[in-house]
């Protein structure tokens, strides 16, 4: 059976083998630190985007926040949220989620799978668009003496055609320096978000 289809595991601790195997994430080791894991991930792939921030907060307390989905339209200033799909009720390693987004005048939705559910270090999922990945989010929570940082990190793996695709669809046909942007705002937010709560 195809782990990354079988019911999904809970999230809280670090995944099994059998759930995320070189297969289905070849980026993910277990036990390896977070920076590590995000250098081999990034390694040949084009355009990737990260943003780090400090945030006065504990890592559990932004985990908690960065993987409760349907909340990122409360930070992110294009994601509006969304539901959690396919009978999933929270994150977890093979999890859908359904997300709105919206960029002035235009609004679309996007498909994604959680891929990296590693309480409280990395948590990523991939957008799903047309049978394919056409991208990677990725968080990683490092414990430090004030709270943790926090690296938000986009990878993009379109092709030529479907990055014509997406500019048409958003309206942003440079979507690197774009992502760059929003993804300081969203940290920004989420930093003011965890101090309050």
């Amino acid at each position: 059976m195809n782990p990354m289809v079988a019911p999904p595991m809970t999230c809280g601790s670090n995944p099994s083998p059998e759930a995320v195997t070189r297969d289905t994430c070849p980026w993910f080791r277990p036990g390896r630190p977070a920076r590590a894991r995000w250098v081999r991930h990034t390694a040949g792939m084009t355009n990737p985007v990260s943003v780090t921030r400090e945030i006065a907060a504990s890592p559990e307390r932004v985990w908690a926040m960065v993987t409760d989905l349907p909340r990122m339209g409360e930070w992110s200033p294009e994601n509006q949220g969304g539901v959690w799909t396919g009978g999933a009720a929270g994150p977890a390693v093979g999890a859908r989620f359904k997300g709105k987004n919206r960029n002035g005048r235009r609004s679309w939705s996007t498909s994604v799978k959680v891929t990296v559910c590693d309480s409280p270090r990395t948590f990523s999922f991939a957008l799903i668009a047309l049978g394919k990945n056409w991208c990677d989010w990725v968080y990683d929570i490092e414990p430090t003496a004030t709270g943790c940082a926090v690296t938000h990190s986009w990878v993009d793996h379109r092709g030529k055609f479907a990055g014509v695709i997406g500019g048409v669809i958003s309206g942003v046909p440079d979507r690197a320096t774009h992502n760059r942007g929003n993804m300081e705002v969203t940290l920004e937010n989420l930093a003011r978000a965890a101090a309050q709560e």
